[in-house]
């Protein structure tokens, strides 16, 4: 359901923002380009973020059900419902470590510890002798942080006090408890069972949450403390663990084999990929009930409901950068395509084109041009991904189970034609191409023409006056004239009825909604089932792509 342009588009070079601080500077990775809306298939999981490039090493990841933060050693990015996050960097000083709460985040760096909470966005506060600490952790209402001395809490009944332990390097915090770790012993107290609590000695990681704990010690995966999800009692078989996470009803762990989960976040990650199988030296992971992040030095992979997006912050110059599709995205950078929800044998194709130039992609196929010749993957039951013919192709558009290809002088498509979808009419040097589910159309001189599966009217072009830019959907069509944004075809969700727009400079049709962009910002309409009219403001935004149920939108020029 892509929109067709005139003339390719650059980059250009990274943009940068700069914060000073009194000692440091950092750079900020700037948003740049998302997608939003439906994301059974994770096509929603795209992030286009330019920032200083993959000098920063990842140093940990940190995920709530509505935030998920990478923190690098100069910079820290989150992504979900608190933008505000960024503001950490103007008074951090070489970032450190990075931990969630039941609300937000907390960051460690050299001069303290900084907390971010969607209770109170914007806040942060630097604790008492932040060089003395060894470790921190925060729950609802119960905060501790220790020295060589002792633990210090807040949060607890007056009646209950944290035991004598000295040096504890590991700390965690539940909504009624909290457990510290030195070399030797682990202690816990509040309201948790002492039956309950391990004999444990050599700890290297202790995490809490809910009112349960896991930690590692010698080489295995020890959990306690409440167990109504199975969070403590189904522990897998675990080969060399190396790092785990917890949440309010849920465990994870990473081992040499990837990624294991239990208790309810079992049902978000049912039937899907574990994340971090394509990266490779994965070493952090942090979940909540519904996501699962993990990070390697420069990626991070998530999954699970609404998970978080993939980040590329190298997009390739002179490239789509961002395409949808009925059902997939793929994100283009400078070494090679990062695709979700696209058929697999479709995505080899394109990982496999030398510099593609154009990228299409359908419900169950997929083409990319390169050096003017189009190679197609995926589903060819119709003869959709079949042989394009040498020509020097332009541009190249996929519908439902047809493609059509753009030469100077001509339109090729093949494929199915049962609704005459691959037979396109005579056009004199075309300029743009596009392709909706069964129908297409394409742009030259005289104006704007489509052909195709015409149920709903959305073949039959209105009068225009000077269209510069078309948009096929799955059922309609839009473009942008002279006078404004104007759409035909199947409007039983609005999708053919745009809104009042100040100046309009792209549109895009999608399966039953569209969207375009103004001098105010991205208005997306039609279809709210998967909440894809719920445009993501990207700054300065100036490309949409959009897929039958989500939408895109990136800005490729330097701020």
């Amino acid at each position: 359901m892509g929109n067709t342009h005139l003339s390719t588009f650059s980059p250009g070079a990274l943009a940068i923002s700069i914060l000073l601080t009194s000692n440091a500077t950092y750079a900020v990775p700037v948003l740049r380009g998302a997608c939003w809306g439906d994301d059974q298939s994770n096509q929603s999981r795209m992030k286009l973020v330019f920032n200083s490039g993959g000098s920063s090493p990842n140093l940990g990841v940190a995920v709530t059900n509505n935030l998920a933060c990478m923190l690098r050693k100069e910079s820290i990015h989150c992504w979900g419902s608190m933008p505000e996050t960024d503001i950490f960097l103007t008074k951090l000083k070489t970032l450190k470590g990075i931990g969630r709460t039941p609300y937000g985040i907390y960051v460690h760096s050299e001069n303290g510890t900084y907390r971010h909470d969607e209770t109170d966005v914007g806040n942060l506060q630097l604790f008492p002798n932040p060089k003395t600490y060894l470790s921190y952790s925060r729950n609802i209402a119960i905060e501790c942080y220790s020295t060589t001395e002792q633990v210090t809490c807040s949060g607890f009944p007056r009646s209950v006090t944290p035991p004598k332990i000295q040096n504890a390097t590991q700390l965690a915090t539940s909504s009624k408890s909290a457990c510290a770790a030195n070399e030797d012993q682990l202690k816990c107290w509040g309201d948790i069972s002492s039956k309950d609590i391990p004999k444990l000695s050599g700890i290297t990681e202790l995490v809490g949450d809910g009112n349960h704990y896991c930690a590692i010690a010698e080489g295995t995966v020890s959990c306690w403390g409440e167990d109504g999800s199975k969070q403590v009692s189904d522990i897998p078989s675990l080969v060399h663990p190396r790092a785990i996470s917890v949440s309010t009803n849920s465990s994870c762990a990473l081992d040499d084999t990837g990624v294991h989960c239990w208790g309810l976040i079992s049902k978000s990650l049912a039937g899907k990929t574990p994340p971090g199988t394509a990266i490779k030296d994965v070493k952090y992971i942090s979940n909540s009930d519904k996501v699962v992040c993990v990070a390697a030095e420069s990626e991070v992979d998530c999954a699970g409901n609404a998970s978080s997006p993939i980040i590329a912050s190298t997009p390739r110059r002179n490239s789509g950068t961002i395409m949808a599709g009925a059902n997939g995205t793929c994100l283009e950078t400078q070494k090679n395509f990062m695709c979700k929800g696209v058929d697999p044998s479709a995505m080899a194709v394109l990982q496999a084109l030398r510099l593609p130039e154009r990228v299409a992609i359908g419900e169950s196929h997929a083409c990319g041009i390169s050096e003017k010749r189009i190679f197609c993957g995926g589903n060819n039951d119709y003869g959709q991904s079949g042989p394009a013919g040498s020509f020097d192709y332009l541009q190249v558009s996929v519908g439902s189970a047809h493609t059509c290809g753009m030469t100077r002088d001509a339109i090729k498509c093949w494929g199915s034609n049962t609704y005459g979808e691959s037979t396109p009419p005579a056009f004199k040097n075309p300029l743009s191409l596009t392709s909706g589910l069964h129908h297409s159309c394409a742009l030259d001189a005289e104006g704007v023409k489509c052909w195709g599966l015409n149920d709903h009217g959305q073949t039959d072009v209105p009068s225009l006056k000077n269209p510069v830019l078309i948009s096929a959907g799955g059922f309609h069509t839009c473009a942008l004239d002279s006078d404004g944004v104007k759409c035909w075809g199947l409007n039983d969700s609005g999708q053919s009825s745009p809104p009042l727009l100040d100046h309009p400079a792209e549109v895009a049709a999608g399966g039953y909604h569209s969207c375009a962009i103004d001098s105010k910002g991205t208005h997306c309409w039609g279809n709210r089932a998967f909440l894809q009219t719920d445009a993501v403001q990207i700054p300065g935004a100036t490309h949409l792509t959009l897929g039958l149920f989500h939408s895109c939108a990136w800005n490729p020029d330097p701020i």
